[in-house]
C-alpha cells in the first residue's frame, strides 16, 4: 500500500514537471544517432573492425558514465525521505521500490535507444548511494568502480591480454558481459575484406592468395577475408553461446542490485539528526506520562504560552462583555532553570580524540535571553548540540544536565525548541504554509481541516505576525 501511495506520488511529480523525464530520453536518442553516424558508410573490411569494437565500447561507456547521475538524484530526495520516516509516513525501502517502478517506462524508452546495461548500471549507483551517508562517501567508491569497469570491459584491455590476479574484475563486470553481447550482435558470421596481406610489397605481386595471409586478427591462410567469428574468438575470446547467456546474467546483476538498493535503503540511517523522531506511546503509557506531568513538580513538558482551547475559551468569554484580545492572554510563569556543569564532549579525528568542549558550566534562566558568544570555531553550535541532544557525532564523555537539579527525561527534546544554523525550511514557502504543513502532519485526522487552519491562525497571532511578516520576508 505504501508503494503505491509513493508511485503515485511520483506520477504527480512526473505530471508537473515532465520536462525532466522527456529530456533525458530525447538525450539518449540524439546520442544514439549520433553514435551510430560512426558506422554510416563504414567500409566492410578489415580496416573497420577497431571501429566498429570503439563505437560499441563508447556506446556501453557512455551509459555507465550517465548512470552515475542516480547518485545526484538520490542524495537530492535523500532528506525529504529521511524526514517522512521519521514522522512514520512510510518506509525508505517503499520509496525505493517506488521510485524503480515509477521510472522503469522512462528507463525503458531509454534502453530502445542504446541497450539493457542503463537500467543495471542505475541499481549499482543506487546501492551506493544508499549504504553512503554523504555525497562525497558515495562518489568515490563509485568513480573507482567505474573506473575498473571502464578498463576492465574487454575493450581497452583486450580479454586475453588480462593479467590472472585482476581477471576475476571481468568476471563480477555486468558491463564486460554487454560489451560481449554487443560484439556479437554486431559482427558475428560476417566476413571482412582483408586490406593488407603477408607478404606485400611490389616483388609479391605475382604470388597467389594460397600463398598470403590476411594481416588482421583472426585470418588464416589463403583466405582474402576474415570471418568476424574468427576475428572475436582470437581477439577477445568472445563465443557467439554466450550471447544469451549475458542477457540472463545482467538481468540477474539487475535484480541483485535492486534489491541490495531496497534493503540498505531501509537499514542505512544516514544522517539522521536526534530529537526529530515521532514516537506513538500506548494508551497506558501516554496516561501515566500525563499523570507524572501533573502530579510532579518538576517533571513533565512545560506549559505553553497559552493553550489553544485556553485561548477559544477566553474569546468567548470576551465576546460577552470583556475586552482584551487573545494575544494579551496572560502567560502562565515558568520557573525551571536549565543548567549544565563540567560537560565535556570530545570527537574522534583519524586515531586521535580531540576535545571540542572541555568542562563547559552555565545555566538559563526562565524569562531572560542569554547570548552565547564566541570566536569562529569556539565551539558555539557544538555546545547548543549537546545540551538540545542532537550530537550526530562524537561522545559526551562527562558532565551532567539538570532541569531543577533532576536529570533530562525522555521528553526533554519534546519540550524545547532547538533553531538550527542551517536554513531547513523551504525558501518558497511562507510561514502559514509552513505551519499549515505541519498542522496537518501532526494534528489527527479527527481535526478537521478548518479547525488545523483555525489553530495555525492562533499561532500567528500568538507570535506577532509582524515578526513573522519581518522573518519571512515574503507575502502571507
Amino acid at each position: 500500500m505504501q508503494v503505491k501511495y509513493v508511485m503515485y506520488r511520483s506520477w504527480l511529480r512526473i505530471k508537473e514537471d515532465p520536462s525532466i523525464t522527456i529530456f533525458p530520453i530525447f538525450g539518449q536518442l540524439i546520442m544514439a544517432l549520433i553514435l551510430s553516424s560512426v558506422l554510416y558508410n563504414l567500409p566492410q573490411n578489415t580496416d573497420s573492425s577497431y571501429f566498429k569494437g570503439a563505437d560499441m565500447f563508447f556506446a556501453v561507456l557512455y551509459n555507465a558514465f550517465a548512470s552515475l547521475l542516480e547518485i545526484m538524484s538520490l542524495f537530492e530526495a535523500r532528506a525529504i525521505v529521511e524526514k517522512h520516516k521519521k514522522y512514520a509516513l512510510y518506509r525508505p525501502s517503499a520509496d525505493a521500490l517506488a521510485s524503480i517502478v515509477s521510472e522503469l517506462p522512462v528507463k525503458l524508452m531509454m534502453s530502445m535507444s542504446f541497450n539493457f546495461v542503463f537500467y543495471f548500471m542505475s541499481h549499482l549507483f543506487r546501492s551506493i548511494g544508499a549504504v553512503s551517508t554523504s555525497l562525497a562517501g558515495a562518489m568515490t567508491p563509485a568513480t573507482t568502480l567505474l573506473l575498473a569497469m571502464v578498463i576492465y570491459t574487454g575493450f581497452v584491455i583486450p580479454t586475453p591480454l588480462m593479467l590472472g590476479w585482476s581477471r576475476w574484475i571481468n568476471y563480477i563486470n555486468p558491463v564486460g558481459y554487454v560489451f560481449e553481447s554487443l560484439m556479437l550482435n554486431e559482427v558475428h558470421d560476417r566476413e571482412f575484406e582483408c586490406t593488407s596481406f603477408i607478404p606485400s610489397g611490389p616483388n609479391f605481386k605475382q604470388f597467389s592468395i594460397a600463398n598470403k595471409v590476411c594481416q588482421a586478427v583472426g585470418a588464416r591462410p589463403g583466405r582474402s577475408f576474415v570471418n568476424g567469428t574468427d576475428y572475436l574468438q582470437e581477439a577477445y575470446r568472445y563465443t557467439n553461446g554466450h550471447k544469451w547467456r549475458n542477457l540472463g546474467i545482467t538481468i540477474a546483476f539487475a535484480v541483485f542490485f535492486l534489491g541490495v538498493y531496497v534493503a540498505l535503503t531501509e537499514f542505512n540511517k544516514g544522517a539522521m539528526q536526534n530529537g526529530e523522531i515521532i514516537l506513538f506511546l500506548k494508551g497506558s503509557l501516554k496516561k501515566h506520562m500525563q499523570q507524572k506531568a501533573h502530579d510532579s513538580e518538576y517533571g513533565g513538558i512545560p506549559n505553553e504560552k497559552i493553550s489553544y482551547e485556553a485561548a477559544t475559551e477566553a474569546e468567548k468569554f470576551e465576546k460577552g462583555g470583556e475586552s482584551g484580545s487573545v494575544s494579551s492572554a496572560p502567560i502562565p510563569e515558568n520557573k525551571e532553570i536549565f543548567f549544565w556543569r563540567d560537560l565535556t564532549y570530545q570527537v574522534k579525528i583519524k586515531k586521535e580524540d580531540r576535545v571540542i568542549l572541555n568542562h563547559v558550566d552555565g545555566w538559563v534562566k526562565p524569562g531572560q535571553i542569554t547570548a552565547l558568544m564566541g570566536a569562529s570555531g569556539a565551539g558555539r553550535t557544538t555546545l547548543l548540540n549537546c545540551l538540545s541532544e542532537r550530537v550526530t557525532s562524537g561522545t559526551i564523555t562527562d558532565g551532567v544536565r539538570l532541569v531543577n537539579g533532576h536529570a533530562l527525561d525522555s521528553s526533554f527534546q519534546r519540550s524545547i525548541g532547538h533553531v538550527q544554523q542551517q536554513d531547513l525550511h523551504l525558501p518558497t514557502s511562507t510561514v502559514r504554509e509552513a505551519l499549515q504543513f505541519s498542522a496537518y502532519l501532526r494534528q489527527p485526522r479527527q481535526v478537521s481541516k478548518k479547525e488545523k487552519d483555525d489553530y495555525v491562525d492562533y499561532v500567528i497571532d500568538l507570535l506577532d505576525d509582524t515578526l513573522c511578516r519581518c522573518i519571512s520576508r515574503c507575502c502571507w
